[in-house]
């Protein structure tokens, strides 16, 4: 996989927070929440730059998303960097009423430019979701994506959240994982709820579903624990200073503080990865080998 050119944020280094500077394009597809294309900059960089930006529902959306971005960065996971969004409501076009206020926090994605060929190929396409499935399970980013939505118990991988830019395959959208947080979120010294944390299944993992059905027995997604246990002193080190991170703003000072939690529930889940992969490949059923959990 070709390394991204442009500048990489150094391991622990503070969220940026742009500005949307004029009125962001909505995006097509089956989003769960509201989806842009932007532009967007900062006083220190007033050059606008290209963004996808989304609206999530609450403070811990927000940080769930982020913290998976930055974790999935640390361990050289083809998810794009992330940010935080501050947008005038008159800037976002079809956002809902029923969202209030006059200025708008959202969470940022660094654009990437899909493929035209490969846009073109799974416009209106019948069989786009094969296509899809098929390229991506073929790819590099197809075992490593894998055994990253087991790691952060991604149950949302549907095949409209990946992106093909004509070199390398990029993963999107987070927010429905690590959906057992929210009590350890609160009280993250709690030993029970750590244990809890660490134990979770989400209950399916359909880009792992999709490696096994088309590379079984060569799926190679075990083999990714050991790999992303590599870049673990990366991830703490992540997790450390992310607790250090200030901002004037209540709101954004409190996404901060809960993504630094999150960041530690990640590494507290990297240990287990590998007996997670073992686990939801070795279910004797297949009916029910995508569908397990912990209730």
């Amino acid at each position: 996989m070709k390394k991204n050119a442009k500048r990489q944020s150094k391991v622990g280094e503070q969220v940026q927070v742009y500005a949307l500077i004029s009125e962001a394009s909505k995006l097509d597809g089956a989003h769960t929440h509201p989806v842009w294309r932007a532009q967007v900059a900062t006083p220190s960089m007033p050059r606008a730059q290209p963004m996808i930006i989304k609206w999530l529902d609450g403070h811990l959306s927000l940080s769930i998303e982020l913290a998976c971005a930055l974790a999935a960065q640390c361990l050289k996971l083809p998810v794009p960097a992330p940010a935080l969004v501050v947008a005038p409501r008159k800037f976002l076009p079809t956002l809902p009423i029923s969202i209030k206020g006059e200025h708008i926090l959202l969470i940022g994605s660094e654009y990437k430019n899909p493929d035209s060929y490969f846009a073109q190929a799974t416009s209106n396409n019948p069989a786009a979701e094969e296509f899809v499935w098929s390229k991506l399970c073929a790819s590099e980013a197809g075992p490593s994506g894998a055994a990253w939505d087991e790691l952060v118990a991604n149950e949302d991988r549907h095949y409209q959240n990946a992106l093909f830019d004509g070199a390398n395959w990029w993963l999107f959208d987070h927010d429905r994982a690590l959906m057992s947080v929210g009590l350890f979120s609160k009280n993250p010294d709690d030993i029970d709820l750590r244990s809890a944390l660490v134990n979770f299944n989400a209950k399916c993992n359909i880009l792992a579903a999709q490696m096994v059905d088309r590379h079984r027995g060569n799926h190679g997604i075990s083999d990714q624990a050991n790999e992303f246990s590599r870049h673990k002193a990366e991830l703490s080190i992540l997790s450390a200073e992310s607790r250090k991170w200030l901002h004037g703003d209540m709101k954004i000072q409190e996404i901060f503080a809960t993504t630094a939690i999150l960041l530690t529930a990640i590494e507290l889940r990297l240990p287990a990865l590998a007996q997670h992969i073992q686990a939801r490949i070795e279910q004797p059923s297949a009916e029910n080998l995508w569908t397990s959990n912990t209730d």
